[in-house]
């Protein structure tokens, strides 16, 4: 069991370790959620090819929609491994749905949703914020880079980050979280900055640009004589942060998790209570460091001025639980994860 609070200015974690790590973390799947999908009453279905999806076309169970975004998917290159295909329902919010897909069993950090209305993005982007998540959302209202951004669009998530594109059923959203989940998340941290294939160009003026920026959504620039369009930088959440932080975030936390609980369950095979003394503390710095050496070396973190090796980690012991604390060197700033850590397993 797990709670997750996004704060400003750190990120807190609290985790309940469990007698066993969970091998299965979802950073290579991607949500797609479909408000025309029947998926015969299924609440999600994973596919890992093209071909499964259009299975479930003609049976009905899958709308044209949702396989035009699972063709986007499918078609990047590097491609996910796994895509999901998740089912929300009239007059269900996007919010409720993404609850209640996550509640069903499916494992997740990136998703993308069928719906280009502002009130349908805004529910999306609470649950975002809900977790370690990352949602991508596409719009085509000019009012993004002509103006007054479009109404009611979330302007406040760190989380969620909305594209622009003036043509309807390119689904630039899908293509970006699509590249980002075909990578080895513990070779490479995702830039977020790549092609889409299948994503036409279109031209901006400086004007446009700017407004765009002003307005929090990220703009796409040509910069070949190709089809493919790249994000004008790399993609930006509604807060301005880069895409690329709110996916470390994800990384560390979910592997964070697992070489926690692995520790734990290395004491648990010999029939071991986790010690909660120095060798206790110990044995979780030692996990989250071997989780940092690996961050360091995909480009998650880096060194510094103000954190020469590019982390720190400190476990303190107080009321039945260790409390972690690491900082994390990302650009030219520093994140704080505070985890809690309970060394028993509750009953």
């Amino acid at each position: 069991m797990a709670f997750y609070t996004v704060m400003d200015g750190f990120y807190s974690q609290t985790v309940l370790v469990q007698s066993r790590p969970n091998a299965v973390d979802g950073l290579s799947t991607i949500l797609l959620v479909s408000g025309d999908s029947t998926l015969d009453g299924d609440r999600y279905r994973t596919y890992a090819s093209l071909a499964e999806v259009q299975t479930d076309v003609d049976a009905g169970d899958v709308s044209a929609t949702a396989l035009a975004m699972a063709t986007t998917a499918f078609g990047q290159s590097p491609r996910p491994a796994l895509v999901a295909i998740g089912r929300q329902t009239d007059p269900e919010s996007f919010s409720a749905a993404l609850t209640a897909i996550s509640a069903a069993g499916l494992l997740f950090s990136m998703f993308a949703i069928d719906s280009h209305v502002a009130a349908d993005v805004t529910s999306a982007a609470s649950f975002a914020e809900t977790g370690y998540f990352l949602f991508v959302a596409v719009c085509n209202d000019a009012a993004a880079i002509t103006g007054s951004p479009p109404s009611g669009w979330p302007t406040t998530s760190k989380n969620t980050a909305k594209i622009y594109h003036p043509t309807a059923g390119q689904y630039p959203d899908v293509a970006a979280i699509a590249l980002a989940a075909g990578l080895d998340p513990d070779v490479q941290c995702p830039a977020f900055s790549a092609p889409g294939s299948s994503v036409t160009a279109y031209s901006l003026t400086t004007a446009q640009r700017n407004f765009a920026v002003a307005n929090g959504f990220n703009a796409l620039a040509p910069l070949d004589t190709g089809e493919a369009t790249y994000p004008d930088g790399p993609l930006k959440a509604t807060t301005g942060e880069f895409a690329y932080i709110a996916f470390t975030k994800a990384w560390l936390t979910i592997r964070d998790r697992q070489a926690i609980a692995a520790a734990y369950a290395g004491y648990a095979s010999f029939n071991q209570k986790f010690p909660y003394n120095a060798a206790g503390i110990a044995a979780i710095t030692g996990a989250l460091n071997d989780v940092t050496q690996t961050g360091l070396a995909a480009g998650y973190f880096a060194p510094t001025e103000a954190l020469p090796l590019g982390f720190t980690t400190q476990v303190t012991l107080g009321g039945g639980a260790a409390t972690v604390v690491r900082r994390i060197g990302i650009l030219d700033a520093v994140e704080t994860i505070s985890d809690t850590v309970y060394l028993e397993r509750a009953a």
